[in-house]
């Protein structure tokens, strides 16, 4: 998956979104990127993400270019308080967001410059009759509600970057590199 993911990567962009929808499915997937940012320290990637478990398990082993924001609204908020994760809440208004003391975030910088939680606005489709619904489209009739639509170009040609396994996992277990051997690893989570 990472050596996918790594020949993916556009070239001459700095600054990679994970995912514009979805999240990390497993712990495996999840390594795959952190072993991605790894191995790519000049790209800063960041991310929104409910699959706190896995956030919370690696966290000293995410480099300083993996930049991520608790995705509030999941089965595992509770660990935001406990961890002190930095989170993105989705509210229905600026009002809503002043309320709750948090900037809102209109175009991704708070989650790969900033360092406190924040709010984004309601985005996407929602169901009709819905709360939702109808917050969502008030914000489109006073202009600050969606995502603009960029088309960003990638190269048909596959990186030549150098890629290591610095992270993975065996049953269920997770090894780092020993000795700068690539195929002994050391046993340091269970």
């Amino acid at each position: 998956m990472a050596l996918l993911i790594q020949r993916s990567l556009p070239f001459g962009i700095n600054l990679i979104r994970t995912h514009v929808s979805g999240d990390y499915f497993t712990e495996a997937y999840f390594l795959a990127w952190l072993n991605v940012a790894l191995n790519n320290p000049a790209m800063t990637f960041y991310g929104y993400t409910k699959a706190l478990p896995h956030l919370v398990k690696y966290r000293k082993y995410i480099p300083p270019n993996f930049r991520f924001a608790a995705s509030k609204g999941g089965t595992h908020d509770h660990l935001i308080a406990k961890h002190r994760l930095r989170f993105a809440e989705v509210v229905y208004s600026l009002e809503e967001a002043e309320i709750k003391g948090l900037p809102v975030d209109h175009d991704d910088t708070h989650v790969f410059e900033g360092r406190e939680s924040f709010a984004l606005l309601l985005h996407g489709n929602q169901p009709p009759g819905t709360a939702a619904s109808k917050a969502w489209v008030s914000l489109i009739r006073q202009g600050i509600g969606g995502y603009s639509k960029t088309d960003s170009q990638r190269h048909a040609l596959i990186p030549v970057r150098p890629f290591t396994m610095r992270l993975t996992l065996k049953g269920g277990e997770m090894y780092l590199p020993f000795k700068a051997a690539k195929t002994t690893f050391k046993k340091v989570y269970a």
